[in-house]
């Protein structure tokens, strides 16, 4: 698959501007801006930017379906579990105790997962 766009450099933006924003907008076409011949951005229709973020929200959702799949056929891992094999109980939790980062934060994420983990 060929890409096709036309190359400006960002001197004729500043000269033609209106032109080309027209003909990206109107014409479907899509520009790739350059300063000393290098590519440095893109300009692009509305319809094409939201198709982009269409496939980009498709590709989340798939990304999402596999471990979400794992969960339902082999269930969840236990809190506990996890924090004993990532040994998150002494460097994470116990950084409130010690005075390392956020106590707040490092509280209030401890106060959560606990609380998850007592059902």
């Amino acid at each position: 698959m060929d890409l096709e766009y036309t190359t400006i450099p960002t001197t004729e933006l500043r000269e033609h501007g209106s032109e080309i924003i027209n003909r990206v907008a109107y014409g479907s076409e899509e520009v790739v801006l350059t300063r000393r011949g290098k590519p440095i951005a893109a300009l692009i229709s509305l319809e094409a930017l939201d198709a982009l973020h269409r496939l980009e929200d498709a590709e989340d959702v798939a990304a999402a379906a596999a471990p979400l799949e794992d969960v339902r056929l082999h269930g969840a891992i236990p809190f506990e579990e996890v924090k004993a094999r990532f040994g998150l109980q002494s460097r994470l939790f116990a950084a409130d105790t010690e005075g390392v980062g956020s106590s707040r934060a490092v509280a209030a994420a401890h106060h959560y997962f606990e609380s998850r983990t007592a059902r």
